[in-house]
């Protein structure tokens, strides 16, 4: 994770002194609450809810996953919630956005500004979402630009 948001859970994060901002990480009976499933090439919630952004106050749900393959997401709160709060800052194996409708992605990118993740890390992300039945062959990949 990028030095300028260690403390963020404090509001003693460099990058979010100026508004100090506390940034939620996740218990792990929290993080459990948000590992997504796949059924039918859609993705859920532990509660059977399926995953989707239109209410999101960003417009997509972020994802990280672990280096075992699981995968987890939630909506993004800015100044709230990020990408860190799944691992309280600890390691991903990759992280991003995906645009989500009932279940089904429709765009993926590999925007994190906390994890500033690789083409590579992307790539494994969108193997194990293959792996498991979701085909991201023809869902468009933003740009992270």
């Amino acid at each position: 994770m990028d030095e300028g948001y260690k403390g963020e859970q404090f509001g003693t994060a460099e990058k979010w002194k100026p508004i100090g901002a506390e940034v939620e990480y996740f218990s792990p009976e929290k993080l459990a609450e948000h590992e997504v499933f796949v059924k039918d090439g859609r993705l859920f919630f532990p509660d059977g809810m399926p995953v989707d952004s239109i209410n999101s106050p960003t417009g997509k749900t972020m994802f990280v996953m672990d280096p075992q393959g699981k995968i987890y997401m939630s909506d993004q709160r800015p100044l709230e919630l990020h990408h860190s709060s799944f691992f309280s800052g600890g390691e991903v194996a990759a992280a991003g956005e995906v645009e989500m409708i009932d279940g089904l992605v429709v765009s993926h990118s590999r925007k994190s500004g906390h994890y500033q993740p690789t083409e590579e890390q992307h790539k494994q992300f969108v193997s194990e979402m293959n792996d498991r039945g979701v085909d991201l062959g023809s869902v468009p990949e933003d740009s992270i630009d």
